[in-house]
């Protein structure tokens, strides 16, 4: 298997308009070795169905392809309405996700290393 190396981070931060301020946004991190991966896809709810975020999904695929990238990729919740637009622009399922989560109060005591006594 080949070493682990952390590749060179990329940003794109696509900001869609409807002749005002700032309605809907997302990012794309690009990892340098092909993959890019969107995040935070969001539209204010005055503005959605107006095909603003079908847009900016698109334009910056566009882009991340440009810069190199060969898979992009994108997280949804299962039954969100979002994953109907991300269908249209060619994403299929490809895998399900497993959220895993405790007790913040959980991650301290419980820390590997960390003796009960001196809490």
């Amino acid at each position: 298997m080949a070493p682990c190396r952390p590749g060179p981070l990329r940003h794109l931060d696509p900001v869609g308009f409807a002749g005002g301020p700032a309605c809907a946004g997302l990012g794309v991190v690009l990892d340098g070795r092909g993959l890019a991966r969107y995040q935070h896809v969001e539209t204010h709810p005055g503005f959605r169905r107006r095909g603003l975020a079908s847009s900016l999904v698109h334009f910056a695929g566009v882009e991340a392809l440009a810069e190199g990238a060969r898979t992009l990729v994108i997280v949804a919740e299962p039954r969100a309405e979002a994953i109907g637009i991300y269908r249209s622009l060619g994403f299929a399922d490809a895998e399900r996700q497993v959220r895993l989560q405790r007790p913040a109060d959980a991650s301290v005591a419980n820390a590997p290393g960390r003796d009960a006594r001196t809490s």
